[in-house]
């Protein structure tokens, strides 16, 4: 009787169809998983160590832990604000900008748009000292300004608000330049939740499809681990 090895195996060409199966399908596995996997990014975003760092007034940082903060929020790991001014739904502009100003009047009486548009003209008109702004936030912006660069001011942010009259939201953003930014993100990234889902993924698929070997070999041969 001829002795049941992996060469008798080999000898039969409903074996050799199955191997060929197996080996597709543990590659086809294997390829999905990663391409899930980078797909997703090699960096992730540490949300907890990403520090927001505010620009008028007193130089206020925070964590973003608390904001809806993602990957795609930043373009080779750098902020870029005008993207997210554009693409964010608002709650986290607002909720930055009431971490950094939390006392400002602008909040209140205006919106996140008009806030850029200020900060957007008094870097117009030269500011470069902001600790003149708002040291706790409540300080008014035009203290900042010379008298006759005040008029100027207020001459633009008028036509601002003419230009803007009856628009609410994100159309104002065509209006708005962003040549200052009111606050800056220094992220923090990390790629050990890559790491971990690639190394373990890829030792759980081929210890599955290892395990489905031996079991079939342990059917069809009697045995784990059979001779060659």
């Amino acid at each position: 009787m001829e002795e049941k090895t992996i060469g008798y195996l080999n000898s039969k060409a409903w074996y050799r169809f199955i191997k060929v199966l197996f080996g597709v399908g543990l590659l086809s596995v294997l390829v999905i998983f990663n391409v899930c996997v980078f797909r997703k990014g090699i960096s992730k975003l540490e949300a907890d160590k990403t520090i927001i760092q505010c620009t008028l007034g007193a130089k206020r940082s925070f964590s973003a832990e608390s904001l809806n903060l993602r990957n795609s929020d930043f373009i080779a790991e750098q902020f870029d604000y005008k993207r997210f001014y554009e693409e964010s739904n608002g709650n986290n502009l607002e909720n930055i900008l009431k971490k950094c100003y939390p006392k400002k009047p602008i909040l209140a009486e205006g919106d996140i748009y008009n806030f850029q548009k200020i900060a957007e003209l008094l870097n117009k008109y030269g500011v470069t000292d902001y600790s003149k702004v708002s040291p706790d936030g409540t300080v008014d912006y035009l203290n900042a300004l010379t008298n006759d660069k005040q008029e100027a001011f207020k001459a633009d942010y008028d036509a601002y608000l003419q230009q803007t009259k009856g628009i609410v939201g994100r159309e104002k953003l065509a209006f708005l330049d962003f040549n200052f930014k009111m606050f800056d993100v220094k992220p923090a990234f990390t790629k050990k939740i890559f790491l971990l889902f690639f190394l373990i993924g890829n030792f759980t698929i081929s210890l599955v499809f290892e395990i489905s070997k031996r079991i079939f070999y342990y059917i069809i041969l009697g045995s784990l681990k059979p001779k060659k």
